[in-house]
């Protein structure tokens, strides 16, 4: 079942891809490239490295939050509870494994499905789907289905909702089962894998993390809703989309853009412009899920807002970061986006795809935005 690109699309690609001309040839060698060292890389599970889950339990997921610091000013700063410095990366939380390991592996994944899905190459498959086995079905390696002790703070608390924007990891592995599907052979491992997803996705709705973050009113709460609908799609669970559809036409839209396009809760954060873009590709991803099962979200309008008022507002800066003029500490502005690349289909756009094309000339085919290398998606050129 495939989500994010379609029969045409992969049909086209494999299509050039075989014959291997002009800057399909350089997509073919950068895939096999990155599908040869990721094939020797792995299998990672979360019972590779100490889960600091306050459980004990070495198949619980565990990481803390990335913006929460030691408190200089305590007295014992070591036990203390942190504080908030917004954007700012502490170093310990890339020292807690699961989070990096899971993006990896999701990444893994992906390389090599559509390496050996494209390329013919069944050795590339089966080494994909090692590496889901390993990583969620083994008993003795498995990740257990939920994110209860995802973004932790010291002094505060154990886990929270916000953890579970995490799941990007776990987005992309259910993408890239289209194309384990696609190649045939893989049918118990795609049901056992269900059952997992299947836990996980009733743990997202009614845990009180998860009921917490179907609240939050930003990005974690766009991402949340889109995530239930895709979990839903694959999944065959109707009533997962149709609550991705209401939320996002009774509170995402609505609630989170302003008449003129701004993301308001975005442009108070440090990196006020990587996270509206960021916003903005999961609302460009929920209105896709939609598109798939029937629903034109794309154009769903509430009388002053839509996604096209929130595209209309970001484009001067993607023509121009320096024109921005709300705080942004990164200087990590994407090439391109998922969000634009669909939108110049589905509105019907080509102005959004030469903004998409401003600063890519210089960058590798082969690199990750979003779920997916944009060369491997629909309307990418």
């Amino acid at each position: 079942m495939l989500t994010f690109v379609n029969r045409d699309t992969i049909d086209d690609l494999k299509r050039r891809l075989t014959s291997a001309t002009g800057e399909y040839a350089y997509l073919r060698f950068e895939m096999e490239q990155a599908a040869a060292v990721r094939f020797a890389q792995g299998p990672r599970s979360v019972t590779c490295s100490k889960s600091g889950a306050v459980s004990g339990n070495p198949h619980d997921y565990y990481s803390i939050g990335p913006y929460w610091w030691p408190d200089p000013n305590a007295d014992d700063p070591k036990t203390a509870p942190y504080i908030r410095r917004d954007g700012e990366v502490n170093p310990e939380y890339n020292d807690c494994r699961h989070k990096q390991d899971f993006d990896d592996l999701s990444i893994a994944v992906h390389t090599l499905v559509t390496a050996g899905f494209y390329l013919s190459k069944r050795a590339y498959l089966d080494r994909a789907a090692e590496l889901i086995h390993v990583w969620f079905l083994n008993e003795e390696t498995k990740m257990n289905p939920h994110l209860e002790y995802a973004q932790a703070i010291q002094g505060i608390c154990a886990g929270r909702g916000i953890g579970i924007i995490e799941l990007s990891a776990l987005d992309r592995i259910v993408h890239s089962l289209g194309y384990l599907e696609e190649a045939g052979g893989y049918e118990q491992l795609i049901a056992a894998f269900n059952m997992w997803l299947n836990q996980m996705l009733d743990w997202l709705l009614t845990s009180k993390n998860g009921i917490d973050e179907s609240k939050n009113g930003n990005n974690h709460e766009t991402y949340y809703w889109m995530r239930a609908g895709l979990y839903g799609f694959w999944l065959g669970r109707p009533d997962s989309v149709n609550l991705m559809c209401k939320n996002y036409t009774e509170r995402i839209i609505p609630l989170q853009i302003e008449p003129d396009g701004a993301m308001i809760r975005e442009l108070g954060r440090t990196r006020s412009l990587r996270y509206s873009l960021y916003n903005l590709d999961a609302m460009a991803m929920t209105c896709e899920i939609a598109r798939v099962n029937g629903v034109d979200l794309w154009r769903f309008n509430d009388g002053e807002r839509s996604i096209e008022t929130a595209i209309r507002y970001l484009i001067p800066a993607l023509k121009n970061p320096y024109d921005w003029r709300f705080r942004e500490i990164s200087s990590d502005v994407p090439p391109d986006t998922f969000a634009m690349q669909f939108a110049a289909l589905r509105l019907n756009r080509p102005d959004l795809t030469a903004i998409n094309r401003l600063r890519r000339d210089q960058m590798r085919l082969w690199r990750y935005q979003a779920i997916s290398p944009p060369a491997l998606l629909e309307g990418y050129s």
